[in-house]
């Protein structure tokens, strides 16, 4: 178990983007995979913030317990399997995904998805979970389509919580809201256009409607019809 990371082997990828603090078991090829995930991402993310290049910290712990021993110092709920914020990214090693009835892609794919946290709750200003989760699910490609298409069934319900909530917990609280946050920033790209998401993300607004320039009831409603259209 991972005490603290002083004990703890540190290795810099050679771009200088990231220090990967792991265990001594981890395997090199899934350091690697970790890595060049990261890397795919990382000057799009950067960009897309405006950030300037800066080297994120990665700890990688072996199991469950010990990860949430150190992120939370308690044992969590089990879907926990990452985290991201101010000081780097924090999470379970991927190649025990499976003791957790997930995939090992899945926990890389997580990994994306706190990095664009990191430049988020850096370079950017505090959002809606609905707006926060959901451009970390989309740029992580995070899209799960047999949940989109089950939330639909309960869309009209779910709508009305969506862009209330004011926590990620409280989100995730939402059945099916989680799922539905990915296509909310696709339908924003689609009809609004990166620039306009990008604007928001940079402002200090925490309601997108004003920036892309309609309202909100009007935009739930054609993003329901988007939902609908694309999904159902």
């Amino acid at each position: 178990m991972l005490s603290t990371p002083m004990n703890c082997i540190s290795t810099v990828d050679d771009n200088g983007h990231f220090t990967v603090i792991h265990f001594d078991g981890l395997r090199q090829e899934t350091l690697k995979d970790i890595v060049n995930a990261l890397e795919k991402s990382y000057d799009y993310i950067r960009k897309f913030f405006r950030a300037p290049v800066i080297n994120i910290p990665i700890f990688v712990f072996p199991d469950m317990h010990s990860f949430h021993l150190f992120v939370l110092g308690h044992d969590g709920e089990t879907w926990l399997v990452g985290f991201g914020g101010r000081n780097g990214i924090k999470i379970v090693n991927p190649d025990v995904a499976h003791s957790y009835g997930m995939a090992r892609e899945d926990i890389i794919k997580v990994v994306v998805h706190e990095m664009i946290h990191v430049f988020e709750n850096l370079y950017g200003h505090s959002k809606i979970p609905v707006m926060s989760e959901g451009i970390a699910l989309y740029f992580a490609e995070q899209k799960n389509i047999n949940s989109i298409k089950t939330a639909i069934k309960n869309i009209n319900e779910i709508s009305e919580h969506l862009f209330k909530t004011q926590s990620c917990n409280e989100l995730g609280g939402v059945r099916g809201a989680y799922s539905l946050a990915y296509t909310v920033i696709e339908y924003i790209l689609e009809n609004y256009g990166e620039e306009k998401l990008q604007l928001y993300f940079l402002s200090q607004s925490k309601e997108p409607f004003e920036i892309l320039g309609t309202k909100e009831k009007e935009f739930i409603e054609g993003w329901k019809e988007y939902v609908r259209k694309i999904y159902d």
